[in-house]
């Protein structure tokens, strides 16, 4: 049994995973006394861990981790992936970019894949059949260009994503909320168009926390995984103690 935790900007999640299946997850919640002991008492201990944290929380967990006699690992530049990184800073990728990456790699082996992780901020990464990761870009969230507009205006309130949204809207608040969505939708299907010029059977997969607010195209080949990051964080731990490949289950 693997545990994963994964620590973003907003919220942390943790998944249990036997082999490559995931059994149990949640939120972790320091406030409402959420621990990982609490969530192991009613679970078959893990075997071994694995720590992401954008918010320097990886050596808080690793402690608990430790107090339960639990070996865990903390993703950084230094960690073995299971694919190519070619990334020029390897040092400055979020461990996102990376856990959503190993995750793709797992679930899509020799595919070329667009990953975009609409959270906080929005990055697109780009990782080829082959297992080599590109790189990619980062962009703004929708919260994150709501906040921005009405932060560096006088009298623009402060909008959020938003499910239904038209082209043009006819009050401020529809045009707020329009221009921030699409934006996004037409960043998004600029950067599939883009690269479907060198990778014509690209495959988008959408996740993050606001990934539900899109909806591609049919005609373009994508899917929605939110809980992608965790399924990468998995692989990779895996790649970092190897189980034997008869005992693994298909996600």
């Amino acid at each position: 049994m693997n545990l994963v935790i994964d620590s973003g900007n907003t919220l942390t999640k943790y998944g249990l995973f036997k082999h490559d299946q995931m059994v149990k997850q949640g939120l972790l919640s320091e406030i409402s006394g959420m621990s990982l002991e609490n969530i192991l008492q009613t679970a078959e201990k893990p075997d071994a861990a694995i720590i992401s944290s954008v918010a320097g929380k990886s050596e808080f967990y690793l402690k608990e981790l430790n107090q339960l006699n639990i070996p865990g690992i903390i993703l950084d530049h230094h960690t073995s992936l299971p694919f190519t990184n070619t990334y020029k800073t390897p040092q400055t990728l979020g461990y996102d970019r990376i856990a959503s990456a190993a995750g793709a790699a797992a679930l899509y082996p020799n595919t070329d894949t667009l990953i975009i992780d609409a959270g906080t901020a929005i990055t697109f990464d780009v990782l080829t059949g082959r297992g080599i990761f590109l790189g990619g870009n980062i962009s703004p969230g929708a919260r994150m260009r709501g906040k921005a507009m009405n932060t560096f205006t006088n009298k623009l309130p402060e909008t959020g994503p938003e499910k239904n949204f038209t082209l043009l809207g006819t009050t401020t608040h529809e045009a707020l909320v329009n221009g921030i969505m699409n934006g996004i939708h037409f960043e998004i299907m600029g950067y599939v168009n883009q690269l479907r010029n060198n990778y014509p059977d690209l495959l988008v997969i959408l996740t993050g926390g606001d990934c539900h607010y899109f909806e591609l195209p049919t005609a373009i080949m994508h899917q929605k995984i939110p809980d992608l990051a965790l399924i990468g964080l998995n692989a990779i731990l895996n790649f970092n103690t190897p189980i034997p490949p008869e005992t693994r289950t298909a996600v």
